[in-house]
């Protein structure tokens, strides 16, 4: 009995390069996108780096008068000479 050997050959061929060419160029524009994204990440924490959804308390405004006079801090007395 006689095996028949099959020929591989490609089924499909770009022998101009544009296939190739195009996909150089959509991988450097998804490339710029990415380093887009993560320098404007980098300059967002950067700017901002604690949590804005913490609850610190600071930056909130007093309620009434009397609330913002008991904040507010004495002036220092100068040693009597």
């Amino acid at each position: 009995m006689t095996q028949a050997v099959a020929v591989v050959s490609p089924v499909f061929v770009d022998d101009s390069g544009r296939r190739r060419r195009m996909l150089g160029i959509l991988g450097c524009l998804v490339a710029i996108g990415a380093v887009g994204y993560i320098v404007s990440a980098v300059i967002a924490l950067a700017i901002h780096p604690e949590n804005p959804l913490a609850d610190t308390g600071r930056g909130v405004a007093p309620q009434n008068a009397a609330s913002s006079a008991a904040i507010s801090v004495a002036p220092k007395s100068t040693p009597a000479r």
